[in-house]
């Protein structure tokens, strides 16, 4: 429809525009925020797990946008002009049609570069979360969480029941 038969409708014209709309929110309050506040804290804690796990569930999502716009599948739609679009664009041969094609290898490296810049900040907040006692408060919150489970079965700490 804007390209005239290149391929992109109003639909993936519409999803892009969400896409870059939400995206710079939402990465100011999943990461930036996120990274910010635990990286304010000294204390290992259950708000410093907290926090953690809220930028690495974020991270998770982060990681498989990224790598869905690196490939592109053309079954969703034009919207994300991955290595499919690339490789479809260049090899229709006509000028436009490679015109596109090279714009979506820009978009592909420019997500690449992306990709892996976030794989770095992820391992460098991975490093400092274990450095941190991160790990050491997820183990003692686990072994709490089974404890209060244990007792609130009625098989321990005198929970339980006397048959006779």
């Amino acid at each position: 429809m804007f390209f005239g038969g290149a391929g992109a409708g109003a639909s993936d014209w519409f999803m892009a525009t969400v896409f870059m709309l939400s995206g710079v929110p939402l990465s100011w309050w999943a990461w930036y925020r996120g990274l910010y506040s635990v990286s304010q804290k000294t204390q290992p804690g259950f708000f410093l797990t907290a926090a953690y796990g809220r930028f690495f569930f974020n991270f998770g999502f982060h990681i498989l946008m990224a790598a869905w716009m690196i490939a592109g599948l053309p079954a969703v739609g034009d919207m994300c002009a991955g290595i499919f679009t690339v490789f479809g664009r260049l090899t229709a041969g006509t000028g436009f049609s490679t015109f596109l094609g090279f714009c979506a290898l820009i978009n592909v490296a420019v997500w690449s570069t992306v990709l892996a810049l976030s794989l770095w900040v992820g391992g460098a907040a991975l490093n400092r979360f274990s450095d941190g006692g991160g790990v050491a408060e997820l183990r003692r919150g686990r072994d709490a969480a089974a404890a209060v489970a244990h007792v609130g079965s009625g098989t321990g700490a005198g929970g339980g029941s006397s048959q006779r």
